[in-house]
């Protein structure tokens, strides 16, 4: 028989967003529907519906949500049982039909799951370069064929899901959201451009082509509803629904006049994303987002609620009934909590012993970092480690550790912590203790994440731990696969990213937030990997992302254009968690001593003394470029990556960086800011338009844009506000040279926040708000700097950390050195100048100029030719750090005769 799928997807969104939940388990519904004839319940009795929950009313953009993933109903919807794992976010699911239920798959963020006997345990068929699985259908002819949409392309499998092919073509890396049958057609629907287009192939994928539609009764649809499933069985009478965000539209072309009607009627909510029509009765299943499931029954006008609480329903299935033998689906092996462990506390070991496990002893530094680090009672292994390590109240160290085994939570930010206690701790572990880390690794299914950060995590955490237990069958991981094949995987994966970062860049470029989680996973590689190449590599790729951070460092700040960093440490750069590696490592100071830094301590990692060097030659001012990629664009662009070109001019009293503008990374872009040397909080400025809307979530991540928009989350909460001061916007060119920077806005008048802000910390030793030449001027200690607002008729409002500018329009930034001159010689050098939105000429006397390029682009003259750029041949140029696009790093300690020179080697040890 076949299977009938209703899946509402937007047509302008799908994959990437990850929604993390505060926990909330979903809970069955207890509301009971109206008796039924014996006929229609009969009928309702041959089918087994399944529901796909994304996640939970609230939601997180870029996490995992527990409570989510494959519920399964065999009364019709009244109760609900879950197979698979419970963290899991997910959009789909299919079966093998003749097969009564035992081959499922489900299309999650992290792959395909697949499972061959009713759900009881699953596999991970798909490797790392299949990610954000859309949609997923099987051949129910010719089952092994299957078919995968992904936010990278149509994926397609000859062996029943056991491996996958991405067959070029045109929807090779194009964002597919949804699959569907027309007899033995494929129908795949792609919107990487925003604007739905149906693709239809009669061999299996291997040939496209995209028929003309246009029916009457697509013209026929009502406004702001976006999908008709065709009609499913023998429902009676006749009836086609639209769904959407706005609710369920009935169309009756029975009644003596066709027309639609409104039946959303007491649905708590008329945000649809799913609607089920219970093959050959009149039953309706609707799943709401946020709001979980709801049904009427034939003739009824009201919905009744029918179960999962308050999950988002991505997508519902309705399958031929064949029940799972008695016992078979209990106590699948992801759903377990684990046995609690009588808490013993192993003989005492010394610090001295494991620093010569490790072959180093532990520096003055390292010492008081695990002391301050040891004092903090919070629930992580990283506390937990530092405890251990210096004896503080170990007592309550090894019941959070019994803790943190028994309920593990947090996806990729428990994996690597984990993975860093257990090998820095190895020897204090019982094998009763390491068993228990074994134990867990088999049911719990962290969530793999969508960024470079997340996929660091989880590759390095499962490669060490396929290397400690390298003779585990699938059965004894939560992946299903083997150790053999967790290792192949895991190591394919990382040499990829250190050859892409190493040749083409970062897509998480120089964040003073998120560098840190690179760190311990980059440290256990060096320390612990087998492969002793990679083991060498990683170490380099340390002292590279050391190297390019120091670079960029002035006197406590991390300084210049980030692809992501957070509200605080925008506004404080002072606050900044890489800074603590920074000043760990070549400052001998421990002045944040966050969780990670543990690892740092305990690790024998030292980076090479030419590092610190670069981070105190600030004698001469200097320019940085760089050249980088944006974070992978899956929806409205042309390119998966668009490069971004950055530079940052350092001297010794400031820093001012930035890269091109635009929106290269999402909700968390840092464009530009100027950076003063003083120890001070607050010791920036920065300017945005604060933008925040549907279509730049879609860019970058697969759920449905306007819902992400709705529900961003309490953690990204800042993200809609016109007052924030982090983020990219389309609106928005920058473009520098030395220590002059010029920022253009063309802001529609309709945008939500049609204006431009400007922040002047109240650390600022002089600050001149309304000079009579039209000139905002300021200075800290020996930075100088100036700002020409376009538009003059702007505001001043006072906040705690300091004053904000909003105008309507862009602005020119002039910096200069207390060494170059005096604060009276700057200002007398602006009162000189107006500049005009296309043309300035610089207190130094370089003429600025904005030229349009046929292509329709804005080129930077200087004194009429183009500005200096990065050399070709080069992806990183300055006077410490050289990197070319053959992956090949010097290091420099200045260009001074004689100067230390160390040279990274990328381009060595590849496979």
């Amino acid at each position: 028989m076949p299977s009938f799928t209703i899946v509402m997807n937007h047509p302008f969104s799908v994959p990437r967003i990850l929604l993390l939940c505060v926990v909330f388990l979903l809970a069955p519904a207890v509301a009971m529907p109206q008796p039924q004839p014996q006929s229609q319940l009969e009928s309702q009795s041959q089918w087994t519906l399944y529901a796909v929950v994304l996640g939970n009313q609230d939601s997180i953009v870029g996490s995992s949500t527990l409570g989510s993933g494959l519920f399964r109903s065999v009364d019709v919807g009244r109760t609900w049982d879950h197979l698979g794992p419970r963290n899991l976010k997910a959009y789909s699911m299919d079966a093998v039909d003749r097969s009564g239920g035992r081959i499922l798959f489900i299309a999650a963020g992290n792959g395909v799951h697949k499972s061959t006997d009713y759900g009881k345990t699953w596999r991970i068929t798909t490797g790392w370069r299949m990610t954000e699985v859309m949609d997923l259908k099987v051949s129910q002819e010719h089952p092994r064929w299957v078919f995968a949409a992904t936010a990278w392309g149509l994926w397609r499998s000859s062996d029943g899901g056991e491996t996958w092919h991405n067959p070029k073509g045109k929807l090779q890396k194009r964002y597919i959201y949804r699959l569907a049958w027309e007899g033995s057609t494929l129908i795949a629907e792609e919107a990487s451009t925003g604007n739905s287009i149906r693709y239809r192939s009669s061999d299996h994928g291997a040939s496209w082509t995209e028929p003309n539609y246009g029916s009457a009764a697509a013209a026929a649809s009502p406004g702001d509803y976006f999908y008709q499933p065709s009609t499913p069985g023998s429902i009676t009478p006749p009836a086609n629904y639209y769904v959407g965000f706005n609710g369920v539209q009935q169309y009756r072309a029975d009644s003596a006049a066709p027309h639609w009607a409104d039946i959303t009627a007491n649905l708590p909510t008329r945000r649809v994303h799913a609607l089920l029509a219970i093959p050959q009765t009149g039953t309706l299943l609707a799943g709401t987002f946020g709001r979980g499931l709801w049904r009427k029954e034939l003739g009824d006008t009201a919905w009744q609620q029918s179960g999962l609480g308050n999950a988002q329903v991505w997508s519902l299935v309705a399958k031929p009934r064949n029940l799972a033998p008695a016992g078979e689906v209990q106590g699948s092996k992801h759903a377990g909590s684990g046995k609690k462990l009588e808490v013993r506390t192993p003989a005492a070991s010394s610090s001295k012993r494991l620093s010569q496990s490790i072959n180093i002893r532990r520096s003055a530094v390292a010492d008081s970092a695990l002391h301050q680090i040891a004092r903090n009672n919070a629930l992580n292994f990283q506390f937990v480690a530092a405890k251990l390590m210096t004896g503080t109240d170990t007592a309550l160290a090894w019941r959070q550790l019994d803790t943190l085994l028994r309920q593990p939570k947090g996806d990729i930010f428990w994996m690597y912590p984990a993975t860093g206690f257990y090998f820095y701790c190895r020897h204090l572990l019982s094998q009763q203790w390491r068993d228990r880390f074994r134990q867990t690794w088999g049911r719990y299914t962290p969530y793999r994440g969508d960024t470079e950060n997340h996929f660091l995590m989880y590759y390095s955490s499962l490669l060490l731990f396929s290397e400690e237990w390298p003779g585990l069958p699938g059965s004894e991981w939560f992946n299903g696969k083997s150790s053999r094949q967790i290792r192949a995987e895991a190591t394919e994966y990382l040499r990829h990213w250190i050859d892409e970062t190493a040749t083409k860049g970062m897509t998480e470029w120089d964040s003073p937030r998120y560098h840190y989680y690179y760190m311990a996973p980059l440290l256990l590689l060096q320390d612990f990997a087998g492969d002793q190449s990679l083991r060498r590599r990683c170490g380099m790729m340390l002292e590279f992302l050391l190297a390019d951070a120091a670079t960029e460092y002035l006197n406590g700040s991390y300084c210049g254009a980030h692809s992501r960093d957070g509200e605080s440490s925008t506004l404080n750069p002072r606050v900044a968690e890489m800074n603590g590696y920074i000043n760990f490592y070549l400052r001998d100071t421990v002045p944040i001593p966050f969780a990670d830094l543990a690892f740092a301590a305990i690790s024998p990692f030292r980076p090479p003394e030419i590092i610190r060097e670069i981070l105190d030659r600030r004698d001469l001012p200097f320019v940085h470029r760089e050249v980088h990629r944006s974070r992978g664009k899956m929806r409205f662009s042309t390119k998966e990556f668009t490069p971004v070109a950055k530079q940052t001019f350092v001297n010794r009293d400031y820093a001012i960086g930035s890269m091109q503008g635009g929106i290269q990374s999402p909700i968390q872009q840092h464009t530009w800011d100027v950076t003063f040397a003083a120890n001070r909080p607050n010791n920036t400025i920065v300017g945005l338009n604060p933008y925040a809307s549907a279509q730049e979530l879609g860019t970058f991540f697969p759920e449905e844009p306007d819902l992400m928009l709705e529900n961003i989350g309490t953690t990204k909460a800042g993200y809609r506000s016109p007052d924030k001061w982090i983020g990219g916007s389309p609106f928005e060119q920058v473009w520098q040279h030395r220590g002059t920077l010029i920022a253009r806005y063309h802001i529609p008048p309709e945008a939500t926040a049609p204006h431009v802000d400007l922040f002047f910390p109240n650390s600022l030793d002089t600050l001149i708000r309304r000079d009579p030449s039209g000139w905002i001027i300021c200075r800290m200690e020996g930075g100088m700097v100036g700002v020409w607002p376009f538009d003059s008729s702007g505001t001043w409002t006072q906040m705690p950390a300091g004053s904000r500018y909003r105008s309507g329009k862009g602005y020119v930034v002039e910096t200069a050195s207390g060494k170059e001159m005096e604060f009276a010689d700057f200002i007398g050098r602006l009162r000189q100048r107006r500049p005009s939105p296309n043309s300035y000429t610089t207190i130094h006397g370089e003429q600025l100029t904005l030229q349009q390029q046929h292509d329709g682009s804005t080129e930077l003259l200087v004194n009429g030719a183009a500005a200096p750029a990065i050399r070709k041949g080069l992806r990183m140029e300055g006077p410490f750090l050289e990197c070319t696009t053959n992956g090949v790093v010097t290091l420099r300690a200045g260009a001074h005769p004689g100067a230390a020179v160390r040279v990274l080697d990328f381009s060595h040890g590849r496979r």
